[in-house]
């Protein structure tokens, strides 16, 4: 039988009971097979005509499967059936020193259920870590709040305050003043819990109630509560907090802005440059001065510890606490210069996004320093970064930068050969800048396949082009350097003007069209000069 037929079998018993049908009682009571089952559908349903009568049947255990039966009744609220079966003495409310049915009746808020149950002489209402209390806390059942405070037993400040706590996250504000009330309850519990939790929630009133309790501290762990506010645009909680005189937003040499800063948490940046710069038509401003909290504009200072802030969130990617600083006239960028200017700091940081913020900035000059920001990115292999910077039309791009750019990838070749630098020299190599040298610089590298791609894909400059042709198509190598690990061709005395060496000729693993073009332009003498 499935549960709807299980059910229909119970209320068809109870109703059978009413009617004294003995027929369909009898009926009933030879298919034992489905006597347990009906028999917690029944205290389910609340059917206490056939709860009481199933009661007398032999075949049941009232308290099969975890008291089944009386916990589906508490949660269900039938009080009759649940006196029912507390009267059977086989019914043990009580297991492992706890009383699920109790904890169940305070957090389905039956009263007078958790009233019945209270009298029985097992259930202490204190059992379980006093989890009656806590249960009903979670809930917001604050008659059951009340009723068993009046239990000496009881302690609403057991489990380091978890019933505060639970009526905090619940957003219980009845029962959180009930219970701030009395004094074995801490309100600033685990490092102000409590607070935080109201201000991640948002929720202004649970946040006042805690600001009135003595023992809570607003600025507790660095101003965490104004932060998580903060973080999740909760702007009346910032207000209330930021007005309280515990709570000094530039105190500790502005380590609020720093830390911010640092952690990416953008709504406190926001809000803290916002009233630092407040006009006296703002009802930022008025709110401060309501309340008598001393003017705060010109102490949040945003170049703090020689621009700390913006430092910070360009070392850590937070790009749009980097664009919001930057919009503040107080940060001055002259102070930045080489390698610790801000882009700079952003390619060998990686960081993309704040490249990209930065570029938008007129304050930010991208071809100061001879374009040191685009050298950095192609020595660091990053040819996200390093296209971003070429494409950009504020960035003015000379045959030196280019060469230079070059140079920086030779000298990391040494550590090991990547596809990103292949990429980046990929990108240096397409610029119309580009020239003969440099594709044999890169040949030189062991990027064979940079040129043999880039003679499809180069615009601009139609030398390149040719030089490329040459290179891998024509008649006029005047060098090949490839790599040392690919399969050896044959060694060949080269000729210089300054030198001569010796050289193996060797092609990268992309198959045999690369070999059969080394080994022809061998026969035909075609690489003998430098």
């Amino acid at each position: 039988m499935n549960q709807e037929e299980i059910n229909n079998a119970a209320t068809e018993l109870d109703s059978a009971l009413q009617r004294h049908d003995k027929i369909k009682v009898s009926e009933f009571l030879k298919n034992t097979e489905i006597h347990k089952e009906v028999f917690k559908a029944a205290a389910f349903l609340g059917h206490s005509n056939a709860v009481c009568f199933l009661l007398t049947v032999s075949s049941i255990t009232p308290s099969t499967d975890d008291n089944y039966a009386l916990s589906e009744s508490v949660k269900e609220g039938h009080i009759e059936i649940v006196d029912l079966l507390l009267r059977d003495p086989r019914v043990v409310p009580v297991r492992n020193r706890k009383c699920v049915a109790a904890e169940l009746a305070a957090a389905y808020g039956h009263k007078d259920i958790l009233i019945r149950l209270l009298h029985e002489d097992s259930v202490e209402p204190s059992g379980g870590r006093n989890s009656i209390i806590r249960l009903a806390s979670a809930n917001g059942n604050e008659d059951i709040v009340e009723m068993m405070l009046e239990y000496p037993t009881v302690n609403p400040g057991d489990a380091n305050n978890s019933a505060l706590i639970l009526a905090v996250k619940g957003r219980h504000l009845n029962v959180a003043n009930i219970l701030i009330r009395d004094d074995r309850v801490v309100p600033s519990a685990r490092d102000n819990y409590p607070i935080c939790k109201a201000s991640f929630n948002g929720d202004i009133e649970m946040v006042e109630l805690l600001l009135n309790c003595h023992s809570v501290n607003p600025a507790a762990r660095n101003n965490l509560p104004f932060r998580i506010a903060a973080k999740n645009n909760h702007p009346k909680v910032l207000h209330l907090l930021s007005n309280d005189n515990r709570v000094n937003l530039f105190g500790n040499n502005n380590s609020l802005l720093r830390i911010a800063a640092k952690t990416g948490e953008t709504g406190v940046i926001a809000f803290l440059l916002k009233i630092s710069q407040a006009t006296n038509t703002s009802w930022t401003l008025k709110s401060i001065i309501d309340t008598g909290k001393k003017l705060i504009w010109g102490s949040i200072d945003p170049t703090v510890n020689n621009n700390e802030p913006i430092i910070s969130a360009v070392i850590y990617g937070h790009s749009e606490i980097v664009r919001i600083l930057l919009n503040d006239d107080r940060v001055d960028l002259s102070l930045f210069v080489g390698e610790n200017s801000l882009l700079v700091k952003a390619v060998y940081a990686g960081h993309l996004s704040v490249v990209k913020v930065l570029l938008e900035s007129q304050k930010v000059n991208p071809s100061n320093d001879g374009n040191l920001a685009l050298k950095v990115s192609a020595g660091a292999g990053q040819p996200e970064i390093l296209n971003e910077l070429m494409k950009s039309e504020r960035v003015n791009v000379s045959a030196k930068d280019i060469k230079d750019a070059i140079d920086e990838v030779d000298m990391k070749i040494i550590y090991g050969w990547t596809k990103e630098i292949e990429n980046v020299l990929k990108i240096l190599l397409a610029h119309k800048m580009a020239d003969f040298n440099w594709v044999v610089t890169c040949i030189g590298t062991g990027a064979l396949t940079i040129p043999m791609s880039l003679v499809h894909e180069v615009k601009g400059n139609s030398s390149v082009y040719t030089t490329i042709s040459q290179v891998v198509y024509g008649e006029k190598i005047k060098t090949l350097l490839l790599k040392e690990d690919g399969p050896l061709v044959q060694k060949y005395q080269i000729n210089s003007q300054q030198r001569s060496c010796d050289l193996e000729l060797s092609v990268i693993h992309e198959g045999e069209d690369e070999v059969e073009f080394v080994q022809t332009r061998a026969r035909k003498g075609l690489l003998l000069k430098c």
